[in-house]
């Protein structure tokens, strides 16, 4: 397996495609590692090269017992990129790895080609602090099944849960199963740095073509959230998707599509 590392963190990555032209770079977001990514890269790779790794503290990337912040998530990304001598990068992030997208854009400018940013925020406020407050208590207080259970009905939407019940028992069962499942700490950890976050007073600055987008029922970080992003972001593009938190898996072909024509645009440009 591919590793790499990173100022002393070794690092996960896998490459996927072979598409000409400019990667694109998929981010996961809290607890999340590179295998969420299947109904993405099975739609992206056919034209596009694409590289997804796994964030400090999550999946085969190490996990130092050291706290975390988004700031030096985005420097991980980035010296990723130089390690693979990758100068330009299209990336894409979801929830954490949007907010990562975010810090890696004000970094270093230069590098992104283009971002775009599913389900994420600019900044916290009290509810979304509480949010996740109340994630590192169950993660704290339950086992990993039992907080994976109860965490779902935050990533799924009603409809999901009355029409496709097998597919969420699916999304359990890869949960406890996974062969390289996130310790406690990186979890933790994870969650302090995207309590940190706060890119409001900054976001003016970025220049790329942006894509936003929002799932119509997110409970976890409702559309308000995006749509404040999007409205920080000079020329950014802002879609509402039909799901919910999770609506990269929920609803990909929509999905999917949206990152398609955004990724299209931008090359066409």
């Amino acid at each position: 397996m591919p590793f790499v590392t990173v100022d002393g963190l070794r690092m996960h990555y896998e490459w996927h495609g072979r598409g000409a032209g400019t990667p694109v770079v998929l981010v996961m977001g809290l607890g999340g590692d590179a295998t969420a990514w299947g109904y993405q890269l099975a739609a992206l790779a056919p034209a596009h090269r694409c590289l997804v790794l796994d964030n400090r503290g999550a999946g085969r990337t190490e996990a130092p017992d050291i706290p975390y912040t988004i700031a030096g998530m985005a420097r991980d990304l980035l010296g990723l990129l130089d390690a693979l001598e990758v100068p330009r990068a299209h990336v894409l992030g979801a929830s954490m790895g949007g907010v990562i997208a975010q810090e890696a854009a004000t970094q270093a400018p230069e590098r992104i080609a283009s971002l775009q940013l599913h389900c994420t925020w600019a900044g916290p406020d009290p509810y979304f602090a509480a949010v996740v407050r109340s994630l590192r208590m169950m993660r704290l207080q339950l086992g990993h099944e039992g907080f994976v259970r109860a965490f779902l009905p935050w990533v799924f939407t009603p409809r999901c849960y009355a029409e496709r019940l097998r597919f969420i028992e699916q999304v359990v069962q890869a949960a406890v199963t996974a062969p390289h499942p996130q310790p406690l700490h990186g979890y933790l950890r994870q969650a302090e740095a995207v309590l940190g976050h706060d890119a409001r007073a900054r976001l003016a600055a970025i220049r790329c073509p942006t894509l936003v987008t929002a799932g119509e029922d997110d409970i976890l970080t409702p559309p308000r959230f995006a749509r404040e992003l999007a409205g920080l972001i000079p020329g950014a593009r802002f879609e509402v998707l039909p799901a919910g938190h999770g609506y990269f898996w929920e609803a990909p072909e929509p999905f999917n599509a949206a990152c398609l024509r955004f990724l299209d645009g931008v090359s066409a440009g």
